[in-house]
């Protein structure tokens, strides 16, 4: 793997990580008002596979999708 592409990825899995951190930090304020299944410890399927794709192409998640989300490209939000 070149650095480029390490780095990259590596810049993915801890924007996601941050993230997921953050949803956990913010969930007991009582705000959010479903249940929230973090993928903290998995960055790393969430970037890889989403990396591997095309722009146009589609993700489906079903469970802890959050990381899936946020590796295709999509915002936090704040």
């Amino acid at each position: 793997m070149q650095n480029d592409t390490a780095r990259r990825l590596y810049r993915e899995m801890l924007r996601i990580r941050l993230i997921e951190e953050g949803i956990a930090d913010l969930y007991p304020e009582q705000q959010m008002r479903c249940p929230v299944h973090l993928c903290i410890g998995q960055e790393a399927v969430c970037a890889g596979v989403c990396d591997a794709l095309d722009r146009d192409d589609l993700v489906m998640s079903t469970h802890r999708a959050h990381g899936h989300y946020l590796a295709k490209g999509g915002a936090c939000g704040r």
